[in-house]
């Protein structure tokens, strides 16, 4: 032991019965005013499932345009919604939740501050199986090999690279064939 660890307290590994690693994002719906904040929340969603996504509204209020017409569209989905959701006093980006009768000083938070709902938000599968498969072409794409176009691309353009290579042979086997018939 170094010097000045011998009087630090050591946490008894007995007492502690499992860890959990978790992560999560706090968004308010202020946060998803456009429907490229909306984007840019979904695109992290679809990238990091493991990270939960809670969005918070006023209950007097409601859903942003943009985060209310993504649900609509069945792009987005919240697995559960609770209510009795408060600002935390102390801290700026937190929220608490006060349910039923509280001690202390959280009975008077919850009479005198605004009562918000949380969502836990995620991708519906339909939107992300739709990325998936987005994904996967793009890695094709990208790894399919480089056929040069003919004749600067007047040839073929309306084929797939593959058939313009035949289109080009077949053209050349026919002029070779009927020269060799003059010959």
């Amino acid at each position: 032991m170094s010097e000045g660890e011998e009087d630090l307290p050591i946490f008894p590994m007995e007492l502690v019965s499992s860890v959990r690693k978790s992560s999560f994002r706090y968004i308010y719906n202020s946060d998803l005013a456009e429907d490229e904040d909306v984007e840019n929340l979904m695109d992290l969603t679809w990238r990091a499932p493991e990270t939960k996504n809670f969005v918070f509204w006023e209950c007097e209020g409601g859903l942003g345009s943009p985060t209310q017409k993504a649900l609509d569209s069945g792009r987005i989905a919240f697995s559960e919604v609770q209510r009795h959701w408060h600002r935390h006093p102390n801290f700026k980006r937190d929220f608490i939740r006060i349910v039923g009768k509280q001690e202390f000083e959280w009975r008077e938070i919850a009479a005198k501050s605004e009562e918000f709902f949380r969502g836990e938000l995620g991708l519906s599968t339909e939107e992300r199986r739709r990325r998936d498969n987005e994904s996967i072409a793009k890695e094709i794409a990208k790894n399919a090999p480089e056929v040069p176009s003919p004749f600067g691309g007047r040839l073929g353009d309306h084929l797939n690279k593959y058939s313009t290579i035949y289109t080009i042979l077949g053209v050349i086997v026919t002029v070779v064939s009927i020269a060799m018939a003059f010959i």
